[in-house]
């Protein structure tokens, strides 16, 4: 592998410059270095100094050889991990005061104690000399200490920023060898009016600066909060996203976003980026983006496309082009598209977005051939990224109402399993658990077909469901959804106190029973109804409690009375009362013409 980590023009001369003793000139405020990683290693690396793609490593050289960073060698304390920090009983004073009681899932800021744990955690680790990067930020969550320390130095109930700057300049004002970052996420979003020491700098999210091909409403403002931080730090880092954490399977385009994107941030002054991927778990086609956005990262308005070209054809001889085709192809229609990729999204966002059906299903079926011709590691390589994709087009036949047709698929997917690719998701939802369920849900469907006569009848929502959630055909398609993945086969609504569905009966004629399936997951706050009422022309006729079934599944069944004869025109209202701040999920309404 060549060398990419090659030095511009104006460096030679500066060295020109350095040999005449004219060095000072290029001493300035941003030329703190830090010990380790690719600072030492690829100079100044302009534009950014700091430069980390958060994906499955390559070979142990890469990282040297593409200028990049790593998270577990330049940093002493790293993102949303202070808690390290602490002993295993610490006093309670360096948690949050809320309420009169200290929380222990947030920090107090101005506690003593604290700054004095966290000074022994440097001590003890990296002594005072060896310059080293410590992230300080608050726990991600949305509390605010209200200690009368915290609120004297000006946190609100939301904002917490004023106490953790304090903190962190104490911190900075204490090691100055070392660098101190805070936040700009959460509730940590507040910009100091006056400059910060030198060896202080920000981790600014852009959580909220939307992945999107195009200019957004949005990156007015990210753009101004940039550079409002660099008129205080000189080291104003951002934390990006390259991925769909709910979903690592499914190829994801980046590379047009990205360029754009870190155009922005080298002219609004940002010194380092962090793109966030999905760590050390395997993602789809992890090494080509890890290659090829390493180079944007060294060149902002480098030309990606025949990057992409090359590596390709390097990583897979045999499929390279077809690899390079598919992932152009993709990448052409986002940007047509114009759509904001979704961060945390199923299949629906992604076919509304960045998925191009077709050209994936073609793509899946020319690496199956490939994978047959290929040896050695492109074999073994080609065929993890074939089975990958089968977690996609399992998606996309649920998506469309023919999740039968996947059957034969599902064991093809578990052997991923048995090379390493245990997660397909940042919440660690398994390849295993995927299949289980989705074996599940074909054994209810079978279960529940024969004599469906609602299979395919529109229904109709009374209630509004949640956007996004708000499929009705999803409730008729033979299937119910995974509990583990409430993204695809689900309605889902979080309405209080009752949510309503209408069963039109004119295509049904005689309907006796109504069997309805439902899910119940609180990892993701999704719970049961406390009942299901069965009303007839606004008559309540029967009132069921749903049951649980295995896996996350439930169920009940209602009645329609006997002597109750439908007009054409008539129909049936279904109404799940909520209990608490619960979000029910449904997954199917099947209907007989008897009651067994």
């Amino acid at each position: 592998m060549r060398n990419r980590c090659t030095f511009p023009s104006w460096c030679t001369a500066l060295m020109v410059l350095v040999s005449l003793g004219l060095v000072a000139v290029a001493a300035v405020a941003s030329s703190w270095v830090l010990q380790g990683g690719a600072s030492r290693a690829c100079g100044s690396g302009l534009p950014f100094e700091y430069k980390e793609i958060y994906l499955p490593p390559l070979n142990p050289s890469d990282s040297q050889e593409l200028c990049l960073n790593n998270l577990d060698t330049d940093w002493g304390l790293w993102g949303h991990n202070l808690h390290k920090t602490l002993p295993t009983k610490p006093d309670r004073s360096v948690f949050a005061l809320v309420g009169g009681k200290r929380n222990e899932e947030q920090f107090c800021f101005s506690s003593d104690v604290l700054r004095a744990y966290v000074e022994a955690y440097v001590l003890e680790n990296y002594g005072e000399e060896a310059r080293t990067r410590f992230a300080i930020f608050p726990a991600d969550n949305d509390v605010v200490c209200q200690c009368a320390a915290c609120q004297g130095a000006g946190n609100t109930t939301k904002d917490a920023s004023p106490s953790i700057l304090a903190f962190v300049e104490q911190l900075a004002g204490r090691f100055p060898r070392h660098m101190f970052f805070t936040s700009h996420y959460g509730v940590a979003r507040g910009i100091p009016v006056g400059p910060m020491p030198a060896n202080v700098g920000v981790m600014v999210s852009a959580m909220d600066y939307p992945l999107c091909a195009r200019s957004t409403r949005e990156e007015a403002g990210f753009r101004s909060r940039l550079n409002a931080w660099a008129a205080v730090t000189h080291h104003v880092y951002v934390w990006d996203y390259i991925c769909n954490f709910d979903d690592y399977m499914t190829p994801y385009p980046i590379f047009s976003i990205m360029q754009r994107r870190l155009r922005l941030y080298a002219e609004a002054g940002v010194k380092g980026v962090f793109l966030n991927g999905s760590g050390e778990d395997y993602s789809t086609l992890s090494d080509v983006k890890t290659l090829v956005l390493a180079e944007l990262l060294q060149n902002p308005d480098a030309d990606w496309r025949s990057r992409l070209r090359e590596v390709c054809r390097r990583r897979y001889p045999s499929a390279g082009d077809v690899v390079a085709r598919f992932m152009l192809e993709q990448e052409a229609w986002a940007v047509r598209r114009g759509a904001r990729l979704p961060l945390y999204g199923g299949i629906g966002e992604a076919l509304d977005s960045y998925l191009p059906e077709a050209e994936l299903t073609n793509f899946h079926d020319a690496i199956g051939a490939c994978k047959v011709q290929a040896t050695g590691d492109e074999q073994r390589a080609l065929g993890r990224l074939w089975r990958a994709l089968l977690f996609t087009r399992l998606e996309l036949l649920r998506h469309h109402g023919r999740a039968g047709g996947g059957a034969q698929l599902l064991s093809e997917l578990e052997r991923l399993a048995s090379e390493g690719v245990e997660t397909y998701s940042e919440a660690a939802w398994t390849l295993r658990g995927y299949a289980a369920d989705y074996r599940r849900m074909l054994h209810l469907g079978k279960e529940a077909a024969q004599g469906n006569v609602l299979r395919g009848v529109g229904l109709q929502a009374v209630t509004q469901p949640d956007e996004g959630y708000d499929r009705l055909e999803v409730l008729t398609d033979g299937f119910t959804g995974l509990p583990s993945n409430y993204h695809c086969g689900w309605l889902i609504s979080s309405a209080r106190p009752v949510f309503e569905l209408r069963i039109p009966l004119g295509r049904v004629g005689r309907l006796r029973r109504l069997r309805v399936y439902m899910a119940e997951n609180k990892a993701f706050r999704m719970g049961l109804p406390d009942r299901v009422e069965l009303s007839v022309s606004g008559n309540q006729v029967d009132v069921a409690v749903p049951e649980r079934m295995a896996d996350g599944h439930a169920h009940c069944s209602l009645f329609v009375p006997a002597h109750f004869q439908a007009k054409p025109d008539d129909s049936l209202t279904l109404t799940f009362v909520a209990g608490g701040e619960r979000t029910m999920a449904i997954g199917e309404i099947a209907g007989y013409n008897s009651i067994n």
